[in-house]
């Protein structure tokens, strides 16, 4: 799991609120997904299946839904959203790491 490499970090901040990320044998959600996230808990599961790519895209997926739930903007049927959200997130970070490293330094 990317854990023990130091792929994934063990919280992310969302917010201002601290979220926990472990990994988890999914048992019975592995049907409907490969995360889960809590606001009401400052949890985010992934995982233990996923490899890294995965299970990075995986967590800045939760992530999303996370901020959604926070901001109250969270519903059923937002799948879609957030999986376009994902997608533009994922390649806009890998792609644009010279503005992210400036955003990131910024006090």
């Amino acid at each position: 799991m990317a854990f023990e490499d130091g792929t994934l970090p063990r919280e992310v901040i969302i917010f201002g609120q601290r979220f926990s990320v472990r990994a988890e044998d999914p048992g019975l959600w592995a049907a409907d997904g490969m995360g889960r996230a809590s606001a009401r808990a400052g949890s985010i599961l992934i995982s233990s299946r996923c490899g890294k790519d995965a299970a990075l895209s995986t967590l800045l997926h939760e992530c999303i839904h996370a901020a959604l739930d926070i901001t109250g903007q969270h519903k059923d049927g937002n799948e879609p959203l957030v999986g376009t959200l994902e997608a533009f997130m994922f390649s806009f970070i890998r792609d644009n790491g010279i503005l992210v490293k400036r955003i990131a330094e910024m006090e």
